[in-house]
């Protein structure tokens, strides 16, 4: 994923390698929230990822159409998203 986001499809440069390393660190942030409040996104690629325009990088997850939550170790569809208590 990370070279993915420092290489452009036409070869050229999208990002730096300091910003790419911070999109990366966002999403598995992003990730770790989710899998602690026992959700499993199932369908995570970089059409999911949502750029916000600021000064800095600033990334989002969306497209939770996949989502999934944990009952014990097998995955359950959830039916909404509820939000975490």
């Amino acid at each position: 994923m990370f070279h993915q986001i420092i290489n452009h499809a036409n070869g050229g440069t999208l990002f730096t390698e300091e910003e790419s390393a911070t999109i990366v660190e966002q999403v598995l942030r992003g990730l770790r929230y989710l899998h602690q409040n026992k959700l499993i996104m199932m369908d995570l690629k970089p059409q999911n990822i949502l750029f916000q325009a600021t000064s800095t990088v600033l990334v989002k997850l969306i497209d939770f159409d996949l989502v999934r939550t944990t009952v014990g170790r097998e995955p359950v569809p959830l039916i909404g998203c509820p939000l975490p208590s």
